[in-house]
């Protein structure tokens, strides 16, 4: 049985943020979603080699475009 990928829309808010997505994650919005909790999601974008934690409320560095 093949499980489906589920992917979540993100965009930065900081300037340290901005630097990442523009050069590691190549502009690209789409995070595959690895893994959630209540208050948070680890995310893997799609053209890049590293994953991260987001808060979903209050992140300092990133927000979910909806």
């Amino acid at each position: 049985m093949k499980i489906k990928k589920k992917f979540v829309t993100i965009k930065p808010k900081t300037p340290e943020a901005e630097e990442l997505f523009e050069y590691l994650m190549m502009g690209l919005q789409s995070c595959e979603l690895l893994e959630s909790t209540q208050s948070m999601y680890h995310l893997k974008p799609i053209r890049a080699n590293y994953s991260f934690w987001m808060k979903l409320k209050g992140d300092d560095n990133w927000e979910i475009e909806k």
